[in-house]
């Protein structure tokens, strides 16, 4: 249990280092426990009402793992690799229709294949966007009005300095033109720092 305990907290190779042991060692050792403290995993199907759906990348982005948990006791139910509709229609066809009946809300992205999957076997189930990205697509559409506001101020800036280019001699400072100019500047800076992510 220790080696499990260990490899729950900190990775794999440092679990085997501490212990002194391989770490395929460390594998059995939680493949072992998995097996006494959850012989039937079945039973995490069990009492299932509001479920959440994701998908995950690992190795940097290359593979993704898709996620179901149970909302109400905070847990992983499923995990399988991959990410599209037969990868989930596994894990509904794992439920009996009973299950299925049980289910009253699914909370996920907007990821089509995930509403497909809840038409299809779960049509009487309410289905929600988590807030991560509903803040998510919040910000996003923040920051595209910001460029854009940007972008108008910059080009008014540089409207402005063709402006005062066309113009004979060098402006003074009290000149409007040149007032104008530096309102334009100081609010195209406003604007760009207004957020951290630049155009």
């Amino acid at each position: 249990m220790m080696a499990t305990f260990l490899a729950m907290n900190i990775n794999r190779s440092l679990a085997a280092e501490f212990l002194r042991c391989d770490w395929h060692t460390v594998m059995r050792c939680i493949s072992r426990a998995r097996n006494f403290l959850e012989p039937d995993l079945k039973k995490r199907y069990e009492g299932l009402e509001n479920i959440g759906i994701d998908e995950t990348s690992y190795q940097k982005g290359h593979r993704y793992v898709t996620v179901v948990v149970n909302h109400d006791t905070n847990t992983v139910v499923w995990c399988a690799p991959g990410h599209s509709k037969e990868v989930l229609s596994k894990f509904f066809e794992e439920l009996t229709q009973e299950q299925r009946l049980n289910i009253k809300c699914v909370s996920g992205d907007g990821a089509k294949w995930i509403d497909s999957c809840i038409s299809e076997y779960i049509p009487h189930a309410k289905r929600c966007v988590d807030g991560f990205h509903v803040v998510t697509w919040a910000m996003d559409a923040l920051d595209e009005l910001r460029k854009e506001a940007w972008r108008e101020a910059l080009s008014n800036q540089k409207a402005l300095a063709k402006e005062i280019k066309r113009e004979k001699g060098r402006p003074s400072k009290l000149d409007k033109a040149f007032q104008k100019l530096s309102e334009a500047k100081s609010n195209a800076s406003e604007i760009k720092t207004s957020h951290p992510l630049t155009p």
